[in-house]
């Protein structure tokens, strides 16, 4: 997007509160009013802190009060024992207790009382007279523990060896699935825009049989607000209204919607909120005129349930077991990130960006977060990235990638995805009075069949979701059973540690084993036909029962059966039946559980479909192959036919038939009838999957890519979505070798567009009867030929031979012109061949980065104010400008918001602002221009770091008060036209 003029567009990056900041700490000789406290004797036990108070009063009358940022972690009994009931009141609201000291003091009204904080990793306890002056503080920290536990899986031995440029490996074939390509359009920033508002991105529109049509909207986080385009800032900060320790929306939830138009609407259903609509008007469009919304994750729009932000659905890592490591090294803690106050919860404010899918031409969404954990001088960082798009059909694909961005290898890593499952209709659930539940939480989670994933469906609704679990970069495991908040902290096998462990196993665990390895607990479950928070039915965990633990992933019991499987004492028992008691719905993925070095990353990646039962409902037809241009499903030289398998499924038909087509853009006009399928009454009214596993033949089509369209016609005339895959028929070997640019896919008129200074190639290549290939080498341009690798063995004539250059170098290639990439092949007859790939730069907008981290350092105050203090930071700030043809120079601002204390928010640090040493008027400061850019040029950079750390400087100011801790600020960097 082209950065209009008149700061049209105003781009700002806020540093959130918990990323920016300094250790301002203030220590007097004497204090401000004559009551005097102090903490003594601060010990850390296994089951928490205990400690001791001692006082002075100024009077018998003076009341303390003992203040916290989670009050509700002190040990009241205790405290009554000592002081007295009526001596001791809390305030929840206040996150304080109130305590009467009168009865217990000396003569001189001095005092002691001992406390007990229950077991948390991080707390701040401070001390205030009546009149709210702060006598004394404290923060309680857990000593920080690296992990113990060793990885069961790591790395493949050969990858870990493997440089990345060591071509040794070229001669041999990857039999492993095709991880995505390093050069993943979906990864470059460059063809993204950044947004600095939620939204919602519109998909392929179905067209029912009846007359009425669904359209589905992607979005991260919840229906109400990505439809109201709430700041993404806004969205993140603490849900107050609710009480809660977690953020507004759950931001990392990929969700999306669909809504149903009656026949004859033919009114475009707009994505923009005019700004105007209050919160019971939004999105009342679209259940106006007989239309209905629905959605599948709990809280998504539900305001009439009092439940908003898509809560339990979130992405997260188990960093939190580097905070707190559990007893148990297959149940590493987890917390979700969106819990405030923790080390490990979202580090900034996440990064928001769309783009169109130049495939599909759908908007799609891409989410950027971070967690850390330092532990002493070493960085524990890991950057998460979510990408969602729809594809032709209306499938829903998500993308997870986690990538360890911080100073050391993350030993046992391992990436979760969860999603609460709840239907929703026109922003609410159907509740059951009788039974006291809702409806749409509260359903059979159901196996697609043959490991292909599961469904969920709500009769009371009529709806149903299908998970689809067989993509690329699938996860390691998933579990159909149930979630939690990602507000909530959990430790993953004991709270308490220690000997009790050993001697109690069975007990805490049963107590204490938290989220995703929280099993059944022997309360009410038994009593009542419907699911307790924090129950399962016996022999069952919320999701794994170790990180060894696959899951439902594996132990398919049939397409349309109940998921779950009662563990045994050494492995599963039976499936889970028609007769068991439901629990609330939910699925949680996860990656392998591995060493995850600096810079690697680990992808999860999934779809899902949503059915809306019409009147006249199409068949739904599941395509199990799903080959793409960039990475084809590869045919032999001279196979004649390929094998096609899925599943179908129909809620109102009993039969239908099979058809299929090849690189046809009417596909209707040449279709060819594979098969005809029926179903039972009973599978037709459940939505039974039923399996097919039809051959086609290919005989007649040519060597290259091809694009395979197959679809079902039901006996009413009702027409499926077409699915189709992409499949690369080889060319035939001859003497003469041949090599083939497999990936990234171009041609002359549609070329690669490179997303940094490197492309990845991989493809294959064949030699009929050479043993020996003389070289690989490959070329840009016109410039002289770079050799790869030379004398490889050909040991079997005529096969396919995969091969990978990584990183070709294009750095010096800045303009926008078309270039090519030419990769030769000669054999040891002199004999040679060769293939091509295109490719062009795009022209992209501007983009800011600027530090997630600025540390003030810790500084004492004694009566004055501290001398200038420059900012210290290690990522850079930075303008990439890649308005080639169009640009115009930015001008950069920065805004410095007040500094708050972070347990204390009416606790206020007051600076000043130098720039050059002087003095600055306001806190709104112009750091600069950017460079021009450059007519034809792909990147102009501008590179403010040093600038900032020179002539940026701050003073913090005494003003009488007596103030400790931590404080924060939020920084917007402004970029906006220059005048």
């Amino acid at each position: 997007m082209i950065i209009k003029s008149m700061i049209s567009l105003v781009l700002i990056l806020l540093l959130g509160l918990s990323t920016l900041f300094t250790n301002i700490i203030y220590s007097y000789a004497t204090t401000t009013t004559e009551t005097k406290a102090e903490f003594t004797s601060i010990k850390e036990t296994d089951n928490g802190f205990t400690g001791t108070i001692k006082y002075n009063l100024k009077s018998e009358t003076e009341v303390l009060s003992i203040n916290s940022s989670d009050i509700s972690k002190f040990d009241l009994d205790i405290l009554k024992k000592q002081l007295g009931n009526k001596n001791v009141t809390l305030q929840k609201n206040q996150n304080n207790i109130l305590l009467n000291l009168k009865e217990h003091v000396d003569k001189s009204l001095n005092g002691e009382f001992d406390f007990k904080i229950n077991k948390i990793d991080s707390i701040t306890i401070s001390i205030t007279d009546s009149k709210n002056n702060f006598l004394a503080s404290k923060k309680l920290d857990v000593e920080a523990k690296l992990p113990t536990m060793e990885s069961v899986l790591t790395n493949n031995a050969d990858e870990k060896d493997k440089s990345k440029n060591n071509l040794t490996d070229i001669n041999t074939v990857d039999e492993t699935k095709e991880k995505a390509a390093a050069q993943d359009d979906d990864q470059d920033d460059t063809n993204w825009t950044q947004t600095y508002n939620l939204r919602l991105s519109r998909g392929p529109t179905l067209e029912h049989a009846s007359g009425s049509k669904a359209t589905p909207f992607l979005y991260f986080g919840d229906f109400f607000y990505a439809r109201k385009q709430m700041l993404v800032k806004d969205a993140y900060q603490k849900d107050t209204g609710r009480g809660k320790d977690g953020r507004f929306d759950s931001l990392t939830a990929p969700n999306f919607a669909t809504v149903v138009q009656p026949e004859g609407d033919n009114e475009e259903l707009n994505t923009i909120d005019d700004g105007e609509k209050g919160d019971n008007d939004v999105g009342k469009e679209f259940i106006t005129k007989g239309r209905h919304i629905y959605t599948h994750n709990n809280g998504d729009g539900q305001h009439k349930d009092n439940v908003t932000g898509s809560k339990g659905t979130f992405v997260t890592t188990d960093l939190h077991n580097y905070n707190h490591v559990t007893d148990h090294k297959t149940m590493p803690s987890m917390m979700g990130p969106d819990h405030l106050g923790s080390t490990v919860a979202m580090l900034t404010i996440p990064k928001l960006f769309y783009k169109l899918d130049p495939q599909t031409g759908f908007e799609q969404q891409k989410l950027i977060f971070q967690q850390q954990y330092v532990a002493g001088k070493i960085k524990y960082k890991l950057e998460m990235t979510i990408i969602i798009k729809f594809n032709r059909s209306g499938e829903m694909v998500t993308e997870v990638s986690y990538k360890n961005i911080g100073d050391k290898e993350f030993k046992n890593f391992i990436g979760f995805v969860f999603h609460n499952i709840a239907f929703n209709r026109d922003y609410v659930q159907e509740y059951d009075k009788d039974k006291k539940i809702y409806h749409g939480g509260y359903v059979p989670l159901r196996s697609l069949g043959n490991n292909r994933g599961m469904y969920a469906q709500s009769d009371s609704v009529h709806a149903r979701v299908n998970f689809h679990m067989n993509l690329d970069n699938e996860p390691e495991a998933w579990a159909a059973r149930t979630t939690t908040d990602s507000s909530h902290q959990f430790k993953g096998y004991t709270s308490s540690g220690g000997i009790l462990s050993l001697v109690f196993t069975g007990i805490l665990q049963a107590k204490f084993t938290g989220n995703p390895w929280k099993h059944h607990m022997n309360d009410r479950y038994n009593h009542t036909p419907w699911y307790q928070p924090g129950n399962l039915p016996k022999g069952m965990f919320n999701s794994f029962r170790t990180y060894e633990d696959p899951g439902d992933k594996g132990h398919d019991p049939g397409a349309g059966k109940k998921l779950g499987r009662i563990y045994g004492k050494k492995d599963f028992g039976a499936y889970i039946d028609e007769n068991t008691y439901l629990w609330d719905a939910g699925v949680t993925m996860r990656t392998e559980p591995t060493t995850l070095e600096v810079d690697d990353s680990k992808t999860i990646r999934y779809s899902r479909t949503f059915d809306i039962m019409d009147e006249k409902f199409a068949p739904v037809i599941i395509l199990d192959q799903n080959g793409t241009k960039d990475k084809p499903d590869n045919i032999e030289a001279g196979q004649t036919d390929y094998k096609l398998t899925g599943s179908w499924y129909d809620f109102d038909s009993e039969s239908g038939d099979l058809f299929w087509t090849m690189d046809d853009e009417n596909p209707d006009k040449k279709k060819k009838k594979i098969n005809t399928y029926s179903q039972n009454d009973k599978d037709k009214t459940s939505g039974v999957p039923h399996d097919w596993n039809e051959t086609i033949s290919i005989q007649k089509y040519k060597p290259g890519l091809h694009t395979v369209n197959v679809w079902m016609v039901d006996s009413e005339g009702n027409k499926s979505i077409v699915q189709t895959t992409t499949i690369n028929i080889a060319k035939a070997p001859t003497n003469e070798p041949q090599i083939i640019i497999a990936n990234p896919y171009s041609t002359e008129a549609s070329p690669f567009a490179p997303n940094g200074d490197t492309i990845n190639l991989k493809g294959y290549w064949t030699d009929l009867n050479s043993p020996t290939i003389k070289e690989i080498s490959y070329s840009i341009d016109d410039n002289p030929e770079n050799i790869i690798t030379t004398n490889l063995s050909n040991p079997n004539l005529g096969k396919e031979v995969n091969w990978e250059i990584p990183q070709v170098n294009i750095s010096h290639l800045t303009d926008l012109k078309l270039h090519k990439i030419i990769v030769n092949i000669y054999d040891d007859d002199g004999l040679n061949g060769s293939d091509i790939l295109y490719f062009q730069r795009k022209e992209g907008t501007c983009r800011l980065t600027a530090p997630t981290e600025i540390d003030f350092g810790k500084h004492f105050l004694d009566g004055k104010n501290t001398s200038k203090i420059h900012p210290q930071f290690e990522n850079k700030l930075e303008v990439d400008d890649y308005r080639a043809n169009t640009g115009k120079p930015m001008k950069l601002t920065l805004h410095i918001n007040k500094f708050i204390n972070s347990e204390y928010e009416q606790m206020k640090l007051n600076h000043c602002v130098y720039w050059e040493g002087q003095q600055c008027a306001t806190n709104d400061l112009p750091i600069g221009v950017s460079n021009n850019p450059k007519d034809g040029t792909w990147l102009t950079k501008t590179d403010f770091t040093d600038l900032i750390k020179q002539k940026l400087s701050l003073v913090f100011q005494f003003d009488g008060l007596p103030k400790a801790g931590e404080f924060n600020s939020k920084w917007d960097w402004i970029l906006t036209d220059a005048p």
